[in-house]
């Protein structure tokens, strides 16, 4: 782990060494440090590359429920009951999607009393697919669009709230402010 390679340690060790004009065990424990701040980005990379996969795949489910609402408001008359059927499955499969990504992406379970604006909206996407198929599958065309517009909307509301958790994860908690420095502990580019 970061800390069990303490960087801090060996760049203190090699700040020492500097003052004491040991120029070669000084180069030793940067190169250590350096290992162990590269092993913490590439930790670091790999969540931000898990927030970004979320942010995709919210926007992919919400380009399908799109695509599916306008072939379902093209559907007319007896088109729409000859495709019915296969309206419904897909509605029923984005379902399906929106599960997946909440069980890939959420931690298992809420923490109570915490807002989390990006579970609240894939439940309430969810909801409304629900609402959406069951309203395809009795022939209510302009119910089955309605509910998917409520479908888009909650979709929106999540991949905001993921965009958001994107910047959150790429703006804070790595230790490494965006000028390449360190932040305020003294060896960054700004001095």
């Amino acid at each position: 782990s970061l800390l069990e390679s303490k960087p801090v340690a060996h760049m203190a060790r090699a700040i020492e060494q500097i003052a004491q004009t040991k120029a070669a065990d000084a180069v030793t424990d940067q190169e250590k440090a350096l290992e162990a701040l590269r092993e913490a980005e590439k930790i670091l990379a790999a969540e931000s590359s898990g927030v970004s996969d979320l942010v995709a795949d919210i926007a992919q489910i919400l380009a399908d429920q799109k695509d599916l609402q306008q072939d379902t408001v093209q559907a007319e008359g007896e088109v729409f009951k000859s495709e019915q059927s296969q309206l419904e499955a897909r509605q029923l499969e984005i379902g399906i999607q929106i599960e997946e990504v909440a069980a890939e992406h959420l931690p298992e379970e809420a923490t109570p009393d915490t807002e989390d604006p990006l579970r609240d909206a894939l439940t309430e996407a969810g909801e409304h697919v629900v609402v959406a198929a069951a309203e395809i599958n009795t022939g209510n065309k302009e119910g089955g669009i309605k509910a998917q517009s409520d479908v888009i909307a909650a979709l929106e509301q999540a991949l905001a709230a993921a965009e958001a958790g994107a910047e959150a994860e790429l703006g804070s908690g790595d230790g490494l402010s965006d000028d390449g420095g360190a932040g305020d502990d003294g060896f960054g580019d700004d001095g």
